[in-house]
């Protein structure tokens, strides 16, 4: 079956508000004049913190799949933990049940104040535990590419 992937142009794009790095003429060096996929994108040789940047739009990719993406990236991180928050898993279930139209926007919008007190507790623990900046850059990369690739993977 192929997927019929979502075309975005350089005009909209330009709305997004790219950094000074990618005024336009950069960026239709690197792409072109003609609309462009998300795969577009993810195939270029910049920084995967820009692909991830550009792509991650209803624009570009299905509000569903955005969704399930961050589904992934937070089941992702909770992994690097060993004894992750409750309140974080209970988070990822409840936005999969919303997604399937099993829990209402109200009970979905609780879940997420929830998950926001556990953010803040993790991101000061995760803060303290980081050994150095070294590390941390070398990991959140390793992130990126894996985030880039599972978009890779899901469009193709």
């Amino acid at each position: 079956m192929t997927k019929t992937l979502k075309t975005v142009t350089i005009d909209q794009i330009m709305r997004f508000g790219p950094c000074e790095e990618y005024p336009r003429e950069r960026i239709e060096s690197l792409l072109g004049k003609k609309p462009v996929t998300a795969l577009d994108i993810l195939m270029l040789e910049i920084p995967d913190d820009d692909k991830l940047w550009a792509v991650t739009r209803e624009e570009f990719i299905d509000e569903s799949i955005l969704h399930e993406y961050a589904c992934w990236n937070a089941e992702n991180a909770l992994r690097l933990i060993p004894n992750p928050d409750s309140r974080s898993i209970a988070a990822i279930k409840a936005r999969r049940d919303w997604m399937c139209g099993e829990i209402s926007d109200e009970q979905m919008a609780a879940a997420r104040v929830a998950t926001w007190v556990a953010a803040g507790v993790a991101s000061w623990t995760a803060a303290r535990a980081a050994a150095g900046v070294a590390s941390w850059e070398a990991a959140r990369a390793a992130a990126r590419a894996a985030q880039v690739a599972y978009l890779i993977n899901v469009l193709s």
